[in-house]
């Protein structure tokens, strides 16, 4: 039997690890023993803590390889690109990429070196009248000086950094009204540029810049009794400044972000006007404003006005703004296929309410359910009592019932035949169908008033009315 023995010279071991020495050892295993001995030498083996360098010409840094206490050779595959001495001292000399190389007894090793120039970490560029403004931030001390220089006509706009690191900000002057594309090239204390990066800024003049402008359009503005819900139309501007007057008389101004549609007025009462407004920041210190003339759209008035003149009409669709536990209660899912209250601008939706017809024409408030009710503010002109009536359609045996509840307090339960149908509104249930049977009369001051019809389901419902006795 042969018999194979390894000799390790521990001399030159330094750092090497455990593992390194197990693979040695497996490897020499491997190769069959040709030798009774052998030597295992580890300075063969050389290991650097730095497999790359990024540096900026002119840095210095100093690399060191184990074994410790060994000689090494150190030498540059590119001295225009790095350079390093005896030591292993590597001096980064001009822009590109090398290797520098280590080696001991026939064994060497790499380091990559990549010498770059330096770069803006951050651009911002705001518009201004016929300039802009740069706002920028380098986080090394490497920038001599940075250029900016306009792609249309290379004119060009030269800042002294003098290798200063932190935020700057400087001004463009005399640009004409357009879209311009500038790019922007580092240079360090060697005149080595960097890569171009770009910024584009839509310059503009304030004397014509308004006429270019567009006004938001509304696609629809809806008024019910406790707000105005306003629906934008296209994307034109980013905010319209409103004017109108409030539930206590004042006189009111307010900015809303059109982008957020549709925007929601729970204190309007009157006269609605608005202009869109564009902003255009220059700086913290500078930001111009430009209002286009104010416009009055048309109201979609759905508002309940009750009074003695006439007979108010409320629909059962035109609840009040809120959504659940605010303009209606619902316990179901939405079974309705109307979507007249997007259309209208309710910022809640669809909800889920169950309205049926079409999305501009509502028919009727179907699939009631016990206990579900919905909510209407009204406006009361002249005070005193008014008579109840309602256009319904009853389909359960029994018929149901159904209550006013007035700024938080609930009347009287009043019942309701059977129809036998979910379309009997042909007639107006006290009126009409049972004119025998006593209507609720509900009595109600001068002023705002929220009235809830709370009721126990099992018919479709289109209206009420509400008549001076």
């Amino acid at each position: 039997m042969k018999t194979c023995t390894l000799e390790i010279n521990r001399t030159n071991v330094g750092n090497l690890s455990l593992p390194t020495c197990i693979c040695a050892a497996a490897l020499w295993l491997l190769s069959g023993c040709s030798e009774l001995s052998k030597d295992y030498h580890y300075e063969k083996y050389i290991y650097v803590p730095n497999s790359s360098l990024t540096m900026y010409v002119g840095e210095e840094f100093q690399l060191s390889a184990n074994p410790a206490g060994e000689t090494f050779s150190w030498s540059s595959e590119n001295s225009a690109v790095a350079t390093v001495d005896a030591t292993g001292k590597v001096k980064a000399a001009g822009i590109g990429e090398t290797y520098i190389v280590v080696s001991q007894n026939g064994a060497e090793t790499k380091v990559t070196v990549r010498v770059i120039t330096p770069v803006i970490d951050n651009i911002v560029v705001r518009p201004g009248d016929r300039n802009a403004r740069f706002e920028i931030e380098i986080n090394t001390d490497k920038v001599k000086s940075l250029k900016i220089t306009r792609t249309d006509t290379n004119g060009s706009l030269s800042v002294d950094i003098n290798l200063q690191r932190g935020k700057f900000s400087f001004v463009y002057p005399d640009l004409p009204e357009d879209n311009i594309r500038f790019s922007l090239v580092c240079s360090d204390a060697f005149g080595n540029e960097s890569e171009p990066v770009y910024a584009t800024v839509s310059v503009y003049n304030r004397d014509t810049y308004a006429d270019r402008l567009a006004q938001r359009q509304i696609r629809i503005a809806t008024k019910l009794g406790n707000g105005l819900s306003i629906a934008w139309a296209n994307e034109e501007g980013s905010y319209c400044e409103l004017y109108y007057t409030d539930l206590n008389g004042a006189q009111i101004t307010k900015i809303v972000d059109v982008r957020q549609t549709p925007v929601l007025l729970t204190d309007f009462k009157s006269s609605l006007s608005y202009s869109t407004v564009y902003v255009v920041e220059f700086d913290e210190a500078t930001v111009d404003t430009f209002r286009l003339a104010a416009v009055s759209p048309t109201l979609n008035d759905r508002s309940h006005i009750i009074s003695a003149a006439a007979p108010c009409e409320i629909k059962a669709w035109d609840f009040d703004f809120g959504g659940e536990g605010v303009g209606y209660h619902d316990d179901g899912n939405k079974d309705g296929g109307s979507s007249y209250r997007e259309y209208i601008g309710d910022p809640d939706g669809a909800g889920k309410v169950d309205i049926d017809g079409n999305t501009e024409n509502p028919d009727n408030i179907g699939w009631t359910d016990n206990g579900e009710w919905t909510a209407y503010t009204v406006e009361v002109i002249d005070a005193g009592d008014y008579t109840v009536d309602l256009n319904v359609s009853i389909n359960r045996d029994g018929g149901t019932g159904y209550l006013f509840e007035i700024d938080g307090v609930a009347g009287d339960t009043f019942h309701l035949d059977n129809d036998g149908s979910w379309e009997s509104f042909d007639l107006w249930y006290y009126t009409g169908k049972h004119a025998d049977q006593q209507p609720p009369v509900l009595s109600l001051t001068a002023g705002a008033h929220i009235i809830k019809f709370r009721h126990e389901g099992g018919f479709n419902f289109r209206a009420i009315k509400l008549t001076k006795t």
